[in-house]
């Protein structure tokens, strides 16, 4: 994995298959794994916005796939 920050603030994330699918089975579980109080804590973020992001790894990953 290497992350770069760009000039704009913005970061960018080149990653492997495996990689990306760990991310997105942490993002899955996470929800499953503590109550509502606890999440906003522990991840930074509100439920909607990490689904946003969990959809972005998602439509990746399927995308891959496709054009494998």
């Amino acid at each position: 994995m290497n992350i770069s920050k760009k000039e704009n603030g913005e970061f960018r994330i080149d990653c492997s298959r495996e990689e990306l699918v760990i991310l997105s089975n942490a993002l899955n579980n996470i929800p499953q794994a503590v109550d509502e109080q606890e999440y906003t804590t522990l991840i930074g973020a509100s439920k909607t916005d990490t689904n946003k992001v969990l959809n972005a790894i998602i439509s990746a990953l399927n995308q891959a796939s496709s054009n494998s």
